[in-house]
């Protein structure tokens, strides 16, 4: 299930990301996301917008503000580990009793991929737009 990021349309009926414009996606099996996920709840508290792999939430303005201050730990977080590590994405349940799954990141690949957040917010502050996020 992908949580596609990216430069919003005009309207506010749509989270829907723009093609055409800046963007990426995080899978649910992957760790990129669930590392994020304590600062994803952080940050809903102070926006009232969640990015959750199955729900929709825009950002503009000071809540705009508010992600840039959340990618901004993320990346302090990032940098203060190892080249590679695991993270705990899931617990398994059935068929057998509680597995604990995990997902190896990289720290390259995830500097990566906060930069390119930082050119989605570029981008949608230089056209005027949001930044989407688009749960499936």
């Amino acid at each position: 299930m992908p949580l596609d990021i990216g430069v919003g349309r005009k309207s506010l009926k749509t989270c829907r990301p723009l093609w055409d414009e800046p963007g990426f996606c995080f899978l649910d099996d992957e760790g990129y996301y669930w590392f994020l996920h304590p600062l994803f709840w952080a940050l809903a508290e102070k926006t009232g917008q969640y990015i959750d792999l199955y729900g929709d939430a825009a950002f503009s303005g000071e809540s705009l503000r508010e992600l840039e201050r959340v990618l901004v730990q993320a990346r302090t977080q990032v940098l203060s580990k190892p080249e590679s590590w695991r993270v705990k994405i899931g617990t398994l349940i059935h068929p057998v009793s509680r597995k604990q799954l995990y997902a190896r990141v990289t720290r390259d690949e995830f500097l990566k991929l906060l930069r390119e957040w930082r050119r989605v917010i570029r981008r949608a502050r230089e056209r005027g737009r949001r930044v989407v996020c688009f749960g499936d």
